[in-house]
């Protein structure tokens, strides 16, 4: 089992995606914000971690360049959430990959797949190209693109409490 962490100020966020990354059978720990997740990311040494890119205190394109420039955090593999993505050049940023709000779960799952390995084997062979096919280049209509049995979500969202 691998460990993800969740860094996003947006309960709901961070409670969907640790809904979403448990039922693959990995284990979740989650900050409310940047300084919280550099801190877990210390600690916890996560296999991988997702990012919300604007947060209010340290957001996820510095937290990214944080987390590389420390030899014993470099080799995690660090997703930024965004609803802007299109905004954002994954080449000029410290992270692994982009992945647009709103998501959907075969999103998720893919970048599950990609960085820690087909079902819950993190040791599989792993391709880890960034999914340019998640990153989309312009703004994203609510539901568009998006396979219609799953969920998708945008930021931010309304009523989510973080237990």
């Amino acid at each position: 089992m691998s460990k993800v962490l969740v860094v996003d100020d947006d309960p709901g966020i961070a409670l969907l995606l640790k809904r979403i990354i448990s039922k693959k059978g990995h284990e979740i720990v989650t900050a409310g914000n940047g300084w919280e997740g550099l801190k877990m990311a210390q600690q916890e040494i996560p296999d991988l971690i997702f990012t919300d890119v604007r947060m209010p205190d340290l957001g996820g394109v510095e937290l990214a360049g944080f987390l590389k420039a420390d030899p014993s955090l470099q080799h995690i593999p660090v997703i930024i959430l965004s609803g802007t993505a299109f905004l954002l050049e994954l080449e000029k940023t410290s992270a692994d990959d982009i992945l647009t709000k709103p998501f959907d779960l075969k999103s998720v799952y893919a970048m599950l797949e990609r960085y820690l390995g087909p079902g819950t084997n993190p040791g599989a062979p792993q391709n880890k190209e960034p999914l340019k096919d998640h990153k989309k280049e312009g703004p994203n209509l609510e539901g568009e693109g998006t396979d219609s049995n799953y969920p998708s979500v945008s930021e931010p969202s309304q009523g989510f409490t973080n237990h």
